[in-house]
């Protein structure tokens, strides 16, 4: 573990997620020393975290967006719904947020992002050797004539255009979920990267080697096709590109256990979260019950 520098780590949410948002944040407070923002709308939605001093919690009222977002319910949304992206726009709330706390840096990670090796010291590294850089992201570009960015990893520096910036992204998403209801986070930063130059200038993408999505799992399996050869060891593992809680958990658990870079640690902390995360819903549950 490594002394902390000033940078700031958000995750959102905002949702009836089980399990994963657990395994993300022990994972983050294993391997660094950061404040971690969370943000959430509704006390049931974070029910099973860990508690831990270094956690902040914010809280949304369904009020800070031009069109209020109230989360209810009790069931995980995942993307396939509409309903999906419009609570996404709440990252842009959190990140305007903690903009204005002080911090150097700010790293926002998804809930599904499983931190296997500590990136902050990276991550400022990075940002001392590029000045002109103000944001470095995660990709799943397949062609280069068509940049694929990812919002499940970002770092942004915190400077005078930060907040102007995240403010033209909110803007924008909304105008989007306007023409399309199924337009995400990864959609609109896109979409600016592509459109305006000055932005662009501005963004340098992580390597897929050492921040790789969802899909890039087979690339970590103990089985080497060529003797020798192992892949480098990531920062972060993101379990996407596959629908639904269950599966997301599955596959991060594939990482966690299966992996050529697979821990005892890690594998200990899969199974306490699991446990954990399980009891706080049937607590829930039987809380909801009584009330009744």
């Amino acid at each position: 573990m490594t002394t902390p520098g000033n940078t700031a780590i958000c995750l959102l949410i905002i949702n009836k997620v089980p399990i994963l948002p657990r395994l993300a944040i022990e994972s983050i407070l294993e391997c660094t020393r950061n404040t971690i923002f969370i943000g959430f709308m509704n006390p049931s939605d974070i029910q099973d975290i860990p508690e831990n001093p270094r956690l902040s919690k914010v809280q949304f009222n369904g009020l800070e967006l031009t069109s209020p977002v109230t989360g209810d319910g009790d069931k995980y949304i995942d993307f396939s719904v509409p309903e999906f992206y419009n609570l996404v726009q709440y990252k842009w709330v959190l990140l305007e947020h903690v903009s204005k706390l002080g911090f150097d840096s700010i790293v926002f990670s998804d809930f599904d992002v499983y931190w296997n090796k500590n990136p902050i010291m990276e991550l400022e590294e990075t940002f001392k050797t590029f000045p002109e850089v103000d944001i470095q992201i995660q990709t799943y570009t397949s062609r280069p004539s068509n940049e694929q960015l990812c919002m499940g990893f970002v770092a942004f520096r915190n400077t005078k255009d930060l907040l102007p910036d995240l403010q033209n992204l909110k803007e924008l998403h909304a105008k989007l979920l306007q023409e399309n209801r199924m337009t995400g986070d990864d959609d609109v930063i896109s979409k600016l990267f592509h459109s305006d130059a000055i932005f662009r200038a501005k963004v340098l993408k992580l390597p897929q080697s050492t921040f790789p999505t969802g899909n890039l799992i087979n690339v970590f399996s103990r089985k080497n096709l060529f003797p020798g050869l192992v892949p480098f060891e990531p920062f972060v593992f993101h379990a996407n590109f596959v629908v639904g809680s269950r599966k997301k958990t599955l596959l991060l658990k594939t990482f966690m256990y299966n992996s050529q870079f697979a821990k005892s640690g890690t594998r200990v902390i899969f199974r306490q979260g699991v446990k954990a995360a399980l009891l706080a819903r049937r607590v829930g549950v039987c809380v909801k019950r009584l009330m009744k």
